[in-house]
């Protein structure tokens, strides 16, 4: 692949599902330190009104690689001949990998890079990369940027898939379960018991400091969608991931209070909702909610 088309699809995060597991604990952490606990932005959140296809460090620890790989590519703060970044990513290398997956190391400080200019420079797992800068668009005291792409089907894969397990991910909460029909009325189902027989788009009130690697919403023992976070693809010019259908961003995160997690129909009678998280470790969070339909 051209170097300009790699640049393309490392800026623009363009993705399709990615369904392998088969990398699953290759990769260890960039930063050493092995825990959700330090991550500021998750793979799928709502950010900066779109899609996360990173995950986002807060701390400024030294940087290394995550796999053996070849450096074929770092991309630099002030590159073009305006002086300003081409990519948000500002100050970043990018590592090939079998298999045609790549990790990329943003927002790095220029002081503090290794040199790697002259592409397909060879590395070992673990080897230094710098130290996060403020080179990248990113918010105020915001460390490393790592991206993990899947190049040959052109996916963002959530790099937690292939990241030691450390069970300290931070705790999933359902919260507030939210009903909106078609003319925009809202229902709080903490709030309410019974509710008018229609089709309704189904929310959770949004975490800001995590998302779940899975939602999924059962409604009478049915499961009516699941929805997975494992990676980003792109559909028709968007950036979506996969459930019952592909969901675009302004669908999953309609404001910056809701998530979305199903539609359907409900029918007259007594409805029993199921709402359960699942974080990358498997461990679940569930909340039920009983409506009855008139």
């Amino acid at each position: 692949m051209k170097k300009n088309n790699l640049k393309k699809v490392i800026i623009i995060g363009s993705c399709v599902l990615f369904s392998s597991l088969a990398l699953a604990f290759a990769f260890d952490w960039p930063d050493k330190d092995d825990g959700s606990s330090v991550i500021i932005s998750h793979f799928g959140q709502l950010r900066g009104g779109t899609l996360e296809t990173s995950l986002i460090f807060r701390d400024k620890d030294n940087v290394y690689s995550s796999e053996h790989g070849k450096v074929v590519m770092q991309l630099r703060e002030h590159d073009c001949d305006m002086g300003w970044s081409e990519s948000p990513l500002g100050n970043a290398d990018i590592i090939s990998h079998s298999n045609d997956i790549y990790t990329v190391y943003g927002n790095l400080s220029e002081e503090n890079l290794n040199d790697y200019r002259d592409g397909a420079v060879e590395l070992i797992k673990g080897s230094y990369l710098g130290i996060p800068g403020e080179s990248g668009w990113r918010e105020e005291d915001s460390g490393l940027e790592f991206q993990l792409l899947d190049l040959k089907n052109k996916t963002a894969i959530n790099p937690k898939i292939v990241l030691p397990r450390t069970g300290r991910e931070k705790a999933l909460t359902t919260g507030t379960v939210i009903l909106e029909d078609r003319r925009g009325n809202i229902y709080d189902l903490e709030k309410t018991d019974r509710i008018p027989s229609e089709a309704y788009r189904i929310y959770k009130v949004r975490q800001d400091s995590t998302v779940p690697f899975e939602t999924s919403l059962s409604v009478n023992g049915v499961t009516i969608d699941t929805i997975s976070y494992d990676s980003i693809r792109e559909n028709e010019g968007r950036i979506c991931v996969s459930g019952k259908n592909q969901y675009y961003t302004d669908i999953l995160y309609p404001d910056e209070e809701r998530q979305f997690l199903a539609s359907t129909t409900l029918f007259k009678g007594k409805n029993v909702f199921r709402v359960t998280l699942t974080d990358i470790t498997g461990h679940t969070k569930t909340s039920t909610f009983t409506v009855e339909v008139y």
